[in-house]
């Protein structure tokens, strides 16, 4: 292996003393499915019928859409919790789905997802328990022809408890250190079953065909990722390849490695900001309007992004965390009202925020964060 190549791997592993990629999927029966044989017309107001029938080439399938809407609220509503949670304190990297969270964070986030997860389990328990009061009712709501043309593609009750799940793995983004075969094999089970999930979902569900195929896409890499990882741990014996070959693989995992870990870097460097400054900018206008009526919610924003900003604190600049600081300060002695009602409060906390939001946005110093972070060798 180069110096070149040994130097990003050493750097993906200081990189895992600071961040998890973390993998999440959430899944729980929809019961929304395309009406196949469907016939979509548009009044026209004009014509014998006044209605025109649209070609199947033109439009898109309807849909049933058969969850009752207590249900479908309440395990919507789990489900956003839950991605929120791990949103506010993580970045998105990569494939679809995935997230690069602070270690810092990570107890507190797991705990929380933990909590959803035992909720969504009950959840699951109650909606097996009374599937079969649901199907009688959607019987009744459809009547017997139409709920014949459904009820095949419905989950059988049997099997709607396996519908729902909340899991999430942790994958390594440094070296081999530390990663044992046990630790991938589960790696690679999870992935497995989401990607079946996510192929179940495909024939079941009306989502995109584009999105589908790209969320897969990025689950069999993913897995097929865990099981390179898998066979490198194992397989002892060295495989014959001619002097071209290695060469090209060589050169192909070199700009792989060295493209994850300038992506890696650019995400926790920029990613923060970006979202620190959306919501500055925010309370500024808010502060700055005639009305200035500031809520509660958008001073909250602020603060998450404290939060995440801290999280990756290993990839900011001093001045940036001291000028944080210092608006945190500010916002903690204050209240929405006293922002509202008091113009040398209002100014104080606007000053002080334009200089985080300008902080936030040099290009210089978030540049030279990616090229120098803190705590990191590059």
């Amino acid at each position: 292996m180069s110096q070149q190549t040994t130097n990003y791997m050493q750097t993906l592993n200081e990189i895992s003393q600071h961040v998890l990629l973390v993998i999440m999927q959430i899944s729980w029966p929809k019961l929304r499915y395309q009406i196949s044989d469907a016939i979509v017309e548009v009044n026209t107001g004009s014509g014998s019928s006044g209605k025109e029938t649209i070609s199947e080439e033109l439009r898109s399938n309807p849909q049933w859409q058969l969850m009752p809407d207590e249900w479908r609220k309440k395990l919507t509503r789990i489900e956003s919790q839950a991605r929120t949670i791990l949103a506010a304190s993580s970045i998105s990297f990569g494939a679809r789905g995935m997230s690069v969270l602070p270690i810092t964070r990570a107890e507190s986030v797991f705990s929380s997802l933990s909590d959803l997860r035992e909720q969504m389990n009950t959840f699951r328990d109650e909606f097996a328990e009374n599937y079969s009061s649901i199907l009688e009712d959607m019987r009744m709501r459809l009547g017997d022809t139409l709920f014949r043309k459904v009820v095949a593609k419905l989950p059988e009750p049997r099997d709607v408890a396996s519908k729902f799940d909340m899991s999430w793995a942790v994958i390594p983004i440094g070296g081999m250190d530390g990663v044992s075969v046990g630790d991938i094999v589960t790696i690679e089970s999870v992935l497995n079953d989401m990607l079946g999930m996510m192929r179940e979902q495909h024939a079941d569900t009306a989502i995109e065909e584009r999105d589908i195929a790209r969320r897969t896409a990025d689950l069999e890499n993913a897995l097929n990722v865990a099981r390179s990882i898998h066979d490198q741990l194992t397989t002892h014996a060295v495989r014959q390849m001619n002097t071209d070959d290695a060469h090209d693989l060589i050169n192909d995992a070199r700009m792989q490695t060295r493209a994850m870990v300038q992506s890696l870097l650019e995400n926790m460097a920029t990613e923060p900001r970006r979202i620190l400054a959306e919501a500055t900018a925010n309370l500024v206008d808010a502060l700055q309007s005639p009305l200035r009526h500031v809520r509660t919610s958008t001073i909250k924003q602020v603060q998450e992004a404290f939060e995440l900003v801290e999280g990756f604190s290993f990839m900011a600049d001093r001045e940036l965390l001291q000028a944080m600081q210092e608006c945190r300060r500010q916002l903690e002695n204050s209240s929405p009202q006293a922002m509202n009602a008091d113009e040398n409060i209002n100014n104080s906390i606007v000053a002080g925020l334009q200089v985080l939001h300008a902080q936030a946005l040099n290009i210089n110093t978030s540049s030279e964060a990616m090229r120098s972070p803190r705590n990191i060798r590059i």
